[in-house]
């Protein structure tokens, strides 16, 4: 299995984008109540997110005979 650059590049930044949102909240002078809050809020709302956008390309998928239309 051979990792091109520009594929670890991909899979470090899609890992920030990720994990950015969830971490950010450690970093501010809040009490540790509300930073376990902002994590736990930004950790669900991405899954929440994701499951939008599955099911948004399941039905365009379904609409259009298993082919994603371009722009």
């Amino acid at each position: 299995m051979d990792i091109d650059i520009y594929q670890l590049m991909a899979i470090v930044l899609i890992i920030l984008v990720v994990a950015a949102p969830c971490v950010l909240p450690f970093t501010k002078s809040v009490s540790f109540e509300h930073k376990v809050a902002w994590f736990f809020a930004s950790f669900i709302l991405s899954w929440v997110g994701y499951f939008i956008y599955l099911s948004v390309v399941k039905k365009e998928l379904k609409d259009n005979g298993g082919l994603m239309e371009s722009d």
